[in-house]
């Protein structure tokens, strides 16, 4: 719990052990520090990255919280940053060397080949981002990581920096010079992965254009295994810091949307919170909606509904399966919501999930927006 890659860990103390008594001597509590890269590895990855033409920084969930230190390096460099899903808002999305969280993007694997030299921060480059096939990339490959088994992960690294992300990044850009200029080519990734990303997510662009025009800068996103997410948020609705998308990389996890949406809105009682989900992946904890009720969250959770298990059809019909168990007919999700104890609304148009977004933001409970797929096309 105390070293390595800061994540959560699991102790069990059997119930007969907690029954027993003893006279036992407390331990100090363990202290821990972010592990350093050595000075010389900083050197040298800083020295390559001085003399690259092209250079480029991928950034993941390992960088989390380090956004000063990555802007700043970024900068020093004059470097396009591209992120992986959990790594989505490290980078401001705004900011003109933001190409923003479509790393599975072909236009994204196109950037990675043409850099010389490509820094990787946090990030194990796999499938879960990468989903179209590994980066086909030649260049120099320096990577941060605070776990070194990380370093020969589905890339082995030319340059290997065992570190904290933010404290190795200070340490690079302090060897670099002043902030560089912007490159031209910056504006032409910038258009060329966003306009296949806006392709990709067109089904989705005016309710995400909608969510957009009612979210405050420093907002929280959690999103679900659901199409609307991976093809449309992760890609078209921006971010600006890190940790401001949450989405289930790895399993896919169906049902982690809403609560983790409620896990952010109590700690952040501040911010703006939201859940995005599909009408299949909300069953799965529909039920915490009268959790989020009983806290009295103001918390709006948009379901969008595909009728079933859209992205498992598809796959079946692309297949040439004949689609079962994936036509699941929908609950009224708006009389199940109030029946938990919270509002909730169908939604017609565009316009009007953006005022009822607005509303439900300053609302003294949950709110479900039911969304049907395809209805405002």
């Amino acid at each position: 719990m105390t070293a390595g890659r800061p994540r959560p860990a699991y102790l069990e103390i059997p119930i007969d052990v907690l029954d027993e008594e003893a006279d036992v001597e407390l331990g100090q509590p363990v202290t821990w520090g972010p592990r350093a890269a050595s000075v010389a590895e900083i050197e040298r990855a800083a020295g390559l990255l001085r003399t690259s033409t092209h250079p480029g920084i991928v950034v993941g969930g390992g960088a989390r919280g380090a956004d000063p230190a990555l802007c700043c390096l970024a900068e020093r460099l004059g470097a396009t940053v591209i992120t992986s899903t959990n790594g989505k808002g490290t980078l401001p999305e705004d900011h003109p060397l933001s190409l923003g969280a479509g790393a599975h993007l072909s236009a994204a694997a196109a950037w990675a080949r043409s850099r010389d030299v490509l820094l990787a921060v946090g990030t194990d480059l796999g499938s879960s981002d990468l989903w179209n096939g590994p980066w086909d990339f030649t260049g120099t490959l320096i990577r941060i990581d605070i776990d070194p088994a990380q370093m020969t992960v589905n890339a082995r690294s030319d340059v290997a920096l065992v570190g904290d992300a933010g404290e190795t990044m200070t340490a690079l850009a302090s060897l670099l010079g002043e902030v560089a200029p912007v490159p031209a080519e910056a504006t032409e990734w910038r258009e060329r992965i966003g306009t296949e990303g806006r392709n990709e997510g067109a089904m989705w662009g005016k309710e995400i254009a909608a969510i957009a025009s009612v979210l405050e800068r420093e907002a929280i996103v959690a999103g679900d295994s659901a199409a609307v997410c991976y093809y449309g948020l992760r890609t078209n609705l921006p971010s600006y810091s890190s940790g401001s998308f949450l989405y289930p990389t790895g399993f896919g996890t169906l049902g982690y949307g809403l609560p983790a949406a409620i896990g952010a809105k109590i700690a952040y009682p501040e911010r703006q919170v939201m859940a995005v989900l599909g009408d299949g992946g909300v069953m799965f904890t529909l039920a915490e909606l009268a959790t989020a009720a009983a806290e009295g969250l103001p918390l709006p959770v948009v379901v969008v509904d595909n009728g079933g298990y859209g992205q498992i059809r598809k796959n079946m019909e692309e297949r040439g399966y004949r689609p079962l168990g994936v036509d699941i007919p929908s609950p009224d999700f708006p009389a199940v919501a109030r029946a938990l104890g919270c509002h909730g609304i169908s939604i017609d148009t565009p316009g009007r999930l953006a005022e009822e977004l607005a509303e439900a933001f300053t609302s003294d409970r949950p709110t479900v927006l039911h969304v049907m797929e395809g209805k405002h096309r």
